[in-house]
């Protein structure tokens, strides 16, 4: 079963060498998605998964967490929090 969600992702955590555990805030409330080797450079997953973007996700549901199929990055805040991180 897939299911299609929109999100801003609010936390990211490395698992692993390359993997990455997102946290999610969409319409319905907080979410918890699993994206294997999303911290890889080179990954499609790269660009989608990143803090602070707004993202459209296809996934799949695993034991705990919910798997990331396909990913679309719909905007990117995470300019504009580089911004004001290097002002203070």
């Amino acid at each position: 079963m897939s299911l299609k969600v929109k999100g801003l992702i609010l936390k990211e955590t490395i698992t692993k060498e390359s993997d990455k555990v997102l946290t999610i805030l969409t319409k319905d409330g907080l979410m918890s998605l699993y994206a294997k080797a999303a911290k890889n450079i080179k990954s499609k997953k790269f660009t989608a998964t990143n803090l602070l973007c707004y993202s459209e996700f296809v996934l799949q549901e695993g034991n705990d967490l919910y798997k990331v199929i396909k990913r679309k990055r719909i905007f990117g805040f995470d300019r504009y929090f580089l911004r004001i991180k290097r002002r203070y």
